[in-house]
């Protein structure tokens, strides 16, 4: 009988949560981010259109044409239509004018100065309509240091091309070995990628469901319904059912987030090929790792929803709420935070003590697990402390809610409520 409503308090809350607005924009948020992940790249592929500008020469040598030639030539940055004026002698004060107002009133895009101290270092210039768009900057002046740098090496007998192709830069990438083999995996900057994208899902999550969870017992405990509940059921039993009961709704939104981000990782390479982009490179994470990620989250979950619900039966007020917030915070800070360190050295002393720490360990275990940095008799001792953890904190928090939930006025001690936890 005990059970059955236990197991209604868990479908209540499950609901509850599941039926708001904000789960509803939660699920469909996290997709939307996987989407803009892979989508987003292809779309800024897009240059806007081919800039117009004017390049003024001033040093009256085939400086411009050299800039304009490398502005017009194919770019992974932009796309340029070029022309070269020379002005005359004196003149050059008023072709800057007409360029400028010709920018202004939309003729052109911009237009590049070059003085006539440019070789000997003086600084060259680029006005335009968007001198804000760091990539268009970005290639103006790159294409005046390369034509620049191509005079100096040809004033000192060198020749440009040879040089060019002497300090061409080596292909060269960085990619994990795996069991299947060299190459097998994707490139160390994906993994990181994708590592740093689960970390930010498992903190931020636990901060939002586990801030309901203490929202929810201290809104039940001012609100007086609990009393009501109370005589039907057992205070750790009411507890437990909140806990599952949003815990459930939790797992629920990361299943459907799991289940998109295969999706994106199946077709989304092809979608953005189809449109002409350049899809970022996907690892190909195993299965243990995904069921490790489950796992160490939903453990994780359970550990710190309870210790929210703890905190919630405590709190007399809901500024007294927020403020005990701070201490479920801590160790969840201080696992996000230690989490890129353990990227840096996934197999170091600090990484090992981590992911025996239940505290750290559903951010550090899966963080490894990812990173293909963690054996298996690691990966079970992390498991079983998680669980007798968080067993444990389970039934001291339901001890804690038992005494407090009723209790008003001002908080008691922690001599007191480790007094009224062990007479309970």
């Amino acid at each position: 009988m005990n059970r059955s409503r236990t197991w209604t308090i868990v479908k209540r809350e499950f609901l509850a949560t599941t039926r708001t607005k904000g789960f509803l924009l939660g699920t469909l948020f996290g997709p939307a981010i996987m989407a803009g992940w892979i989508l987003l790249p292809a779309l800024f592929t897009d240059s806007g259109g081919t800039r117009d500008v004017v390049v003024i020469d001033g040093t009256r040598t085939d400086l411009g044409e050299a800039v304009a030639e490398q502005l017009t030539r194919d770019s992974e940055e932009m796309a340029f239509a070029a022309r070269v004026v020379a002005p005359p002698p004196g003149a050059a004060d008023s072709v800057r004018a007409e360029m400028a107002a010709r920018t202004a009133a939309g003729e052109i895009d911009g237009y590049v100065w070059l003085p006539p101290g440019l070789p000997a270092g003086e600084s060259a210039s680029y006005e335009a309509r968007h001198a804000t768009n760091m990539r268009e900057v970005r290639s103006v002046r790159s294409a005046v240091d390369d034509a620049v740098r191509q005079s100096r090496l040809r004033a000192a007998g060198i020749d440009p091309s040879t040089l060019s192709e002497a300090l061409r830069p080596t292909p060269f990438e960085a990619r994990e070995v795996t069991a299947e083999g060299h190459g097998a995996a994707a490139s160390g900057e994906a993994m990181i990628m994708t590592a740093i994208i689960a970390v930010f899902v498992i903190y931020f999550i636990i901060l939002l469901y586990g801030n309901s969870v203490l929202r929810g017992v201290r809104e039940e405990k001012e609100n007086r319904v609990v009393e009501i509940v109370l005589s039907s059921i057992r205070a750790e039993q009411l507890m437990a059912g909140k806990v599952f009961g949003i815990g459930g709704a939790c797992l629920l939104q990361v299943a459907i987030w799991v289940a998109v981000a295969a999706l994106v990782a199946a077709f989304g390479e092809d979608i953005v090929r189809s449109i002409g982009g350049q899809p970022p490179t996907l690892p190909n994470l195993p299965l243990s790792a995904a069921f490790i990620y489950v796992a160490f989250f939903a453990g994780g979950f359970f550990l710190y929803a309870s210790i929210y619900a703890a905190l919630g039966s405590l709190a007399t007020s809901g500024q007294d709420a927020q403020n005990m917030q701070f201490a479920a915070m801590v160790p969840l800070m201080v696992a996000f935070f230690m989490a890129f360190g353990v990227m840096n050295d996934p197999e170091s002393r600090l990484a090992v003590v981590a992911s025996l720490i239940p505290f750290t360990s559903l951010i550090v275990v899966p963080l490894r697990a990812i990173l293909g940095a963690i054996p298996w008799p690691q990966t079970l001792l992390a498991a079983v402390l998680l669980a007798l953890t968080c067993w444990g904190t389970l039934w001291i928090a339901g001890r804690i809610y038992r005494v407090t939930v009723l209790a008003t006025g001002q908080r008691p001690s922690l001599r007191r409520l480790w007094r009224w936890v062990r007479a309970s």
